[in-house]
């Protein structure tokens, strides 16, 4: 990199358009390695330009920070010319970078400030370097963090008190962090019951920049467990430590004192419900439980809540049916503990009485619109789960986008944001239906407080799952905010603006699998995107793991929208099945990624768009590695209207302890049950008879009948066959065949068994009314690209009274070398 000395600068009008000259044509690491952060992208121009004067490349800064409207670092064109000229280099990350000598800079606050606002993905890390490194007075540092946009409870911590992991157990799931970790570190991850003497294995641990640590989840726990944990974590120089935890699972019901179960007809005398009134409340020993038993709470007309929970804990709300609340039916506010289990919420919440630009208002003395009115709102609760539940049919209805944001009721709001740490997050919400109408939706389905806040939303370790989610004129669910190890799986998602929203995501690790999202839209018929993403650089910054989600929706499947003008995310999508329907400018796009964020991969999906009958993604080719079957269009239409669906994955894509297998397969290349659904008559040559499946990997046919299946495969020389065949009854020919069209080619049909001297003759090897494992070396037979495989059973002097039958089973292709391979079959969606 060119050096050069700090100079007053003297702008001019060429030297402007000299600048802009300059940036219009200078080659970015957005072109060649998709988005970085802003410090890096500015390095990559400053390091190209050979310019020895100080003012060309201050204009050059102060241009580019017009251009990506960070305009709150103009002033700091001098601070920057030090950086790059003193400090930062183009050949290392600014995570490696030495800043000894630099309080003895002129304004070192301004350089530091200057430094955190370029790099925010780093940002915490360095204010830990800096401090630990250089001798800057640590309230300087600290005044250039807060200045810079950086959490004041976050620098420092958690670290500097000692905390060096979190083990934080649900009921069926784990979250995992490591603490004082270096990005380069990996950290594999097995676990085991107590007392069992076999390991499974577990996704790796993702970095989280925020807090320099690693983090993970460990789902499909069962309740009530003691498990072993062991995090291997090997460095980048190859050494290597080993950390083991135990702990215990949650139980999937809470203990219960029996000395304090109540009855809801024993102790509610109609509107509201107050147990911080009445005084009930458990301990962490015998929890208090209310039961409903067919009592209903009527507060309609009582007040702000029907339910006041207020900050009582380790309570158990059980098969309620609650009608009203001005604006609660269930309301808490700093409680932790709570279990909400069976109960019935409907016609909660206000009805606008004045309406401005199709926006309500509550009366006409409101200078806000009416928003947030909720089923069940949790105000600064952990701890918390709600399983089972049926909310919906709020008093009031939520705006569409065309009078701008939707305002309106919930189903359920989150702000698990306890005052205490050890309460924060652990929310679970799990196997409820939360729906509103066609034409009376929720603002958001599950809502979160504080989006654009690291200890907003869910904050941290917890997870929903199972549940129907429908009708919402926004986001169906949103986690924004604090996302480490927030889980959300097997859901149904519905009729929404926008499926999942993770944007910002300002603590990662989230984990998005296993959903089905479909038929979205607003009550316009509106929509954006499966899943939301955004505001990596300006609300930094966690990854989201987007995994073996099925996608089916008329606009896109995961996109960004502004994060204060920021729509860079940070995503590994992985096995998910991704179908568009429609296809115009920003539409019918399974992935669109405008930023391109360098970290960001897309591995092993499927993404198809039915209008143009291939794929679309805008992404960057360097990040994207699609699944073979990604353009099958007989394959993707087999698949229709499912809301679980299954195909084939190399074992290098199964994603440890999260895919479900269905069955493993001992072959590189296999015929498996996503082709052999979808089986179809080949050419003319069906005369009669029936095709069946009979499991995964096996077929049968009777009468006079030839089916094909979809299998693209090239033929090498080293390409080998293997199946089990069964034959019952004369045939003219039984056989395989390799074709690239639905027209016969009689040199690609390989004869096993029949009358007729027919095709490629290998009759021998298959006698009648035997099972034999016939091994064929298909390579010395035929050769090239197939798209077709072809089971034929002829027998046009049979009678139809009297059908004869072949079953192909256990079917592989594989070449040689790989007989031991191993790939699978995995389920993807619900």
């Amino acid at each position: 990199m060119k050096r050069f000395s700090v100079q007053i600068p003297c702008k001019s009008l060429f030297t402007s358009i000299f600048v802009l000259f300059l940036l219009s044509c200078t080659s970015s690491p957005h072109d060649q390695m998709g988005k970085q952060q802003w410090g890096d992208e500015l390095n990559a121009i400053i390091s190209k330009q050979d310019i020895s004067d100080a003012p060309y490349i201050e204009e050059v800064i102060v241009s580019y920070y017009r251009d990506k409207s960070l305009t709150n670092l103009i002033d700091y064109s001098d601070e920057t010319l030090i950086l790059y000229d003193r400090y930062i280099s183009i050949s290392e990350p600014v995570s490696k970078t030495s800043f000894k000598g630099l309080s003895d800079e002129n304004n070192p606050v301004g350089i530091i400030y200057t430094l955190l606002s370029l790099y925010p993905l780093d940002a915490y890390n360095l204010v830990k370097r800096l401090h630990l490194e250089t001798d800057i007075q640590i309230e300087e540092i600290k005044t250039a963090a807060i200045e810079a946009g950086l959490d004041p409870t976050v620098i420092f911590s958690p670290p500097a008190s000692g905390l060096n992991y979190r083990v934080t157990p649900l009921i069926e799931s784990v979250g995992l962090v490591l603490f004082q970790q270096d990005e380069d570190t990996k950290h594999s991850v097995k676990f085991r019951e107590d007392g069992n003497p076999s390991w499974k294995s577990a996704m790796e641990l993702q970095w989280d920049p925020i807090y320099s640590s690693a983090a993970g989840a460990i789902i499909d726990l069962e309740p009530s467990t003691e498990y072993e944990v062991e995090v291997s974590s090997i460095t980048i120089d190859g050494s290597s430590e080993t950390t083991n935890f135990y702990f215990k699972t949650n139980p999937n019901s809470p203990p219960i004192d029996s000395e304090k179960i109540y009855y809801l007809s024993d102790i509610y005398k109609g509107g509201i419900l107050d147990l911080e009134e009445l005084g009930i409340e458990g301990t962490e020993e015998g929890w208090a439980k209310i039961i409903g038993n067919g009592t209903i709470i009527d507060a309609t007309d009582a007040g702000r809540f029907a339910v006041n929970i207020g900050s009582q804990s380790y309570i158990m709300l059980e098969d309620f049916t609650v009608k009203g609340g001005n604006r609660y039916a269930i309301f808490s506010d700093k409680a932790h503990h709570i279990w909400i289990r069976g109960c019935e919420i409907s016609q909660y919440g206000r009805m606008p009485e004045d309406y401005r630009n199709g926006l309500g208002y509550f009366d006409e003395g409101s200078s806000s619109p009416y928003n947030y009115d909720s089923g069940i709102y949790l105000q600064r609760t952990g701890v918390v789960v709600i399983e089972d539940c049926s909310i919906h049919s709020p008093v009031g209805k939520a705006n569409s986008w065309k009078y701008g944001h939707p305002n309106g009721p919930n189903a359920i709001m989150v702000y698990a944001n306890h005052p205490e740490e050890s309460y924060k997050g652990q929310t679970i919400i799990r196997n409820n239906k939360l729906y509103g109408s066609a034409n009376h939706r929720f603002n958001d389905v599950i809502e979160g407080r504080s989006n654009f806040n690291r200890q907003g939303g869910f904050v941290r370790d917890s997870a929903v799952y199972g549940n129907y989610i429908a009708y919402a004129n926004d986001d169906l669910l949103e986690i924004d905010g604090g996302q480490q190890n927030v889980l959300v799986y097997r859901n149904e998602f519905t009729q929404g603006y926008t499926g999942i929203s993770i944007a910002p995501n300002m603590l990662g690790p989230s984990y998005v699998f296993q959903n089905y999202i479909h038929d979205l839209g607003d009550e316009t018929g509106k929509e954006w995107t499966a899943i939301k993403a955004g505001g990596l650089l300006t609300k930094p910054g966690g990854v989201t793991l987007v995994m073996e989600n099925l996608i089916r929706t008329n606009r896109n499947g995961i996109a960004a929208s502004n994060v204060e003008s920021d729509d860079t995310f940070w995503i590994l999508a992985k096995n998910n099945f991704i179908e568009l329907k429609h296809y115009t400018n920003l539409v019918g796009l399974g992935i669109h990624d405008r930023q391109k964020y360098h970290k960001s991969k897309y591995i092993n999906n499927i993404t198809y768009n039915q209008q143009l009958e291939a794929e679309n993604n805008n992404v960057s080719s360097q990040s994207i590695e699609p699944h073979p079957l990604t353009e099958d269009k007989e394959f993707i239409s087999s698949q229709s209207n499912l809301s679980t669906i299954s195909f084939p994955v190399d074992g290098k894509h199964l994603t440890k302890n999260f895919s479900r297998v269905i069955q493993t397969i001992r072959s590189s290349q296999t015929l498996v049950s996503a082709n052999l659904s979808n089986l179809r008559n080949f050419s003319n040559q069906t005369k009669y008879g029936n095709a069946k499946i009979l499991n995964k990997n096996s077929v049968y046919l009777e009468g006079n009948i030839w089916k094909r299946t979809a299998l693209n495969y090239t033929v090498t020389p080293d390409t080998v066959l293997k199946a089990n065949v069964k034959i019952n009854g004369p045939a003219e020919i039984v056989g395989i065949g390799f074709e690239s069209d639905n027209d016969i080619t009689e040199s690609r049909i390989i004869s096993l068994y029949g009358t007729q001297n027919y095709g490629i003759d290998q009759r021998g090897l298959v006698t009648d009314n035997e099972i034999h494992e016939i091994t064929l070396d298909v390579g010395s037979l035929v050769s090239g690209p197939i798209s077709r495989i072809v089971f034929v059973l002829d027998n046009d002097n049979g009678s139809k009274k009297q059908y004869s039958n072949v079953t192909f089973s256990e079917i592989y292709l594989f070449e040689k070398g790989n007989e031991n391979s191993t790939s699978y079959e995995i389920k993807v969606g619900l």
